[in-house]
């Protein structure tokens, strides 16, 4: 878990101005996996993105920039099928197991 806050820290200080010091795979490239296997989707981004805002409201930053950040990272969510694209595809323990994960951030 460290290392993937570090790959955070890294693309998150590029995606909002910063110095570009990430070097690590495209947001696609490093959830294919998950995507293709456990089934992550747009639901789980949404509920990512719902953890940052709320860290964000919790820091006291003003809304104008949690707003500027929502406009950053929603262009994100079309690299994740929407749940009834998979839905078919996956178990019910796959579901739970993506949910547990989620949960666990």
């Amino acid at each position: 878990m460290v290392k993937q806050k570090q790959h955070q820290i890294k693309f998150m200080t590029m995606a909002f101005g910063g110095p570009n010091s990430y070097t690590g795979r495209s947001m696609a490239a490093a959830h294919k996996h998950l995507i293709e296997q456990r089934g992550l989707n747009s639901k789980h981004f949404d509920r990512v993105a719902g953890h940052l805002v709320s860290t964000l409201r919790g820091l006291g930053v003003a809304q104008e920039l949690i707003d500027e950040v929502v406009e950053i990272v929603s262009p994100l969510k079309a690299i994740f099928p929407s749940p009834e694209a998979r839905i078919s595809e996956l178990s019910n323990e796959d579901e739970a197991e993506m949910d547990r994960l989620m949960a666990d951030e």
